[in-house]
């Protein structure tokens, strides 16, 4: 009976709450298949360079902002609570790694596809610069729910 109950603990703790691992190489390959997929639906888009076009660089610097502040709710709300009974694990290190690297494999794919598909011959390079930062908001979203959909 005793082995019965260690099986269902161990079970539950597997398949339930899911334990967060250490951030891993696997982790940021995940974030950039993720960002990638989440990219590649947003960059068809043909409203994309006309909003670059009009938006100001303080507009930027918003939707910058944006994607860091959800990128650290996501981060910190849904991966964080599932950290249980790590002490000294310090979240502030927890959320700051996962946002470099998230918002780092955001900006690659989004250089990536914008370079691939050849912004760069047909627009400005101020107006290529704000459809990166634009698709990254995408990009960031989608590299850090590829890591949070493994948990699940």
């Amino acid at each position: 009976m005793k082995k019965i109950e260690q099986d269902i603990a161990a079970i539950k703790e597997a398949v339930i709450e899911k334990r967060l691992e250490r951030f891993s190489r696997r982790d940021i390959i995940r974030s950039f298949f993720g960002a990638l997929l989440f990219g590649l639906t947003s960059v068809f888009n043909s409203l994309l360079p006309v909003i670059a076009e009009h938006l100001s660089w303080i507009q930027i610097g918003i939707i910058i902002l944006a994607t860091i502040f959800i990128l650290v709710f996501e981060i910190f709300f849904i991966g964080w609570t599932r950290v249980k009974g790590e002490k000294g694990r310090n979240p502030f290190e927890f959320t700051l790694k996962r946002l470099f690297a998230t918002y780092f494999a955001a900006l690659l794919v989004a250089t990536f596809l914008v370079s691939t598909l050849g912004f760069y011959t047909i627009y400005s390079p101020e107006e290529v610069n704000k459809i990166i930062f634009i698709l990254c908001l995408p990009c960031a979203t989608g590299a850090v729910i590829a890591d949070l959909v493994k948990r699940y």
